[in-house]
C-alpha cells in the first residue's frame, strides 16, 4: 500500500469539500438588473467592491479606484459623503429617521433626493431615478436613467451592507445605482 498516494488523495478530496469561507459568496454581490439593459454587479467585501466594471478599494473613510471607466475618490465623515467621480462632484448629506435613510445633495454633479430603507428605494441618484419596493435583500420596481425610458428593475443588496455605517452604505449604493 502506497501511503503518500493515499494521503494526497485524502487531501485532494478535502480541498474540494471546504466548509470555511475563502472569499466572497454569491450573497455578497450588489446587483442592479434592468429589463433589456443587462446586469451591473460587484462583490462587496470589507476592503473592496469588485466587478467587471468596478475596481474600488474601501477603507474606513472612503472609496478609491475605478468604476465604469472613471476614477473614484470619495470619502465620508460622520453623515457627509464628499469627493469626485470622474470630473463630477459628490456632496451628499445622509440623515437617518428610524429605519429610513434620507440622502440629499449632489452625486456626479446631479441633484439627489434618495430614500433608502429595508423595504424600498425611492428617488433620484446621479442620472437615474428609482421606485423600488421589496425586502432588505431584493427590491423590484422601476428606474429611469438620463434619456432612457422607464425600465423594470431588480436590485439585490448583500445583507452585510446593512451592517455598515450609514454614510459608507450610501456611498457604495450610490456608486452602483447611479450607473
Amino acid at each position: 500500500m502506497n501511503r503518500p498516494l493515499i494521503a494526497i488523495g485524502i487531501v485532494a478530496s478535502l480541498a474540494g469539500c471546504s466548509h470555511g469561507r475563502s472569499g466572497p459568496s454569491a450573497g455578497d454581490t450588489l446587483r442592479v438588473q434592468v429589463a433589456g439593459g443587462g446586469v451591473t454587479e460587484a462583490k462587496v467585501t470589507d476592503s473592496a467592491i469588485v466587478g467587471p466594471d468596478v475596481q474600488v478599494n474601501v477603507s474606513s473613510s472612503g472609496l478609491r479606484g475605478t468604476a465604469f471607466n472613471r476614477p473614484v475618490d470619495v470619502t465620508w465623515k460622520g453623515d457627509e459623503v464628499t469627493g469626485m467621480i470622474g470630473r463630477t462632484p459628490v456632496q451628499l448629506s445622509v440623515r437617518r429617521d428610524g429605519d429610513q435613510l434620507y440622502v440629499h445633495g449632489l452625486f456626479e454633479g446631479r441633484l439627489t433626493d434618495l430614500r433608502v430603507s429595508r423595504t424600498g428605494i425611492e428617488g433620484p441618484i446621479g442620472s437615474c431615478s428609482y421606485s423600488l419596493k421589496g425586502s432588505e435583500t431584493e427590491y423590484q420596481g422601476f428606474r429611469s436613467c438620463s434619456q432612457a425610458p422607464q425600465s423594470s428593475t431588480t436590485v439585490e443588496i448583500p445583507p452585510g451592507l446593512w451592517e455598515k455605517p450609514d454614510a459608507e452604505k450610501i456611498a457604495l449604493l450610490a456608486l452602483m445605482l447611479s450607473h
